[in-house]
């Protein structure tokens, strides 16, 4: 019999954390993963949806906080689905990281008693990562990027990610003026119509070029040289990529094209 019921409140407390950051409690040897926790912490939580071996809950209430807690540097870390453990100190998840290799060695490759020394860790945790993707959609009449929310595919507008490079506010900033001024509408999940889906970003810290890739809902970007123009061409060269949706790949066509010494190209697929 499962002990837990949904919609049913419940105090427990955090173990341990899983592979995809939850915080781990178990009620009666049930296990309930709870996101945005961290072994340690004493909670009030809501159970929200419940499986045959396992449940999910939603934090209601930390009444007593694990020591390995931390106030969590990013000011839409509650709402926005593209972290899950900035809430734990970083010491914390770097010994998080170390047990979650170490369980999936012995349970999953049979490897008995295998052991991670430790994990080398930065010396500041932010602007190391090289690639990020932005979701673009329409929020309240506005075109927006941002991330998806927890568990969802609602838009958190933010045009920056403090985990990624500082370029990606210029790059999102260029797209969504050039959308706005040259009447290029955002794609939406429910009506399947709409341009612009989302904004990759990769950064090349060694040799200063920036790839970016737009995904479109259509065979080509109108007036992409207008997107172009946009672009900080005196500081890093660009690698433009229009990548149509999978409906519109039929014909496989090629351009491509040169905008001066620091513009390495356009390119659509």
């Amino acid at each position: 019999m499962i002990p837990v019921e949904k919609n049913k409140e419940y105090v427990a407390c955090i173990d341990s954390v899983s592979s995809d950051g939850n915080g781990v409690a178990h009620i009666d040897g049930f296990a309930v993963f709870v996101p945005q926790t961290v072994d340690g912490d004493k909670i009030k939580m809501l159970v929200v949806k419940v499986q045959k071996n396992f449940a999910y809950g939603k934090v209601l209430e930390i009444t007593e906080p694990s020591d390995k807690r931390c106030e969590p540097m990013c000011q839409h870390y509650k709402r926005c689905g593209g972290c899950q453990i900035r809430h734990i100190k970083y010491d914390a998840q770097l010994d998080i990281k170390r047990d979650i290799v170490e369980n999936a060695m012995q349970r999953i490759g049979k490897f008995e008693n295998f052991k991670v020394d430790g994990i080398v860790g930065m010396d500041v945790p932010e602007r190391y990562r090289n690639k990020m993707v932005f979701p673009v959609g329409n929020v309240h009449g506005k075109n927006v990027c941002g991330f998806y929310a927890m568990r969802s595919h609602d838009i958190i507008p933010l045009d920056d990610c403090s985990l990624g490079d500082e370029i990606n506010r210029e790059i999102n900033d260029a797209v969504i003026d050039y959308m706005n001024e040259n009447n290029v509408s955002a794609y939406d999940e429910k009506s399947h119509k709409g341009i612009v889906r989302r904004v990759f970003t990769r950064k090349s810290f060694s040799a200063n070029e920036i790839m970016v890739v737009v995904s479109v809902n259509a065979k080509s970007l109108p007036k992409r040289e207008k997107l172009i123009s946009k672009f900080n061409l005196e500081e890093f060269c660009y690698i433009l990529y229009i990548l149509p949706c999978r409906h519109f790949r039929s014909d496989r066509s090629v351009s491509y094209c040169d905008h001066g010494d620091n513009f390495l190209g356009c390119r659509d697929f």
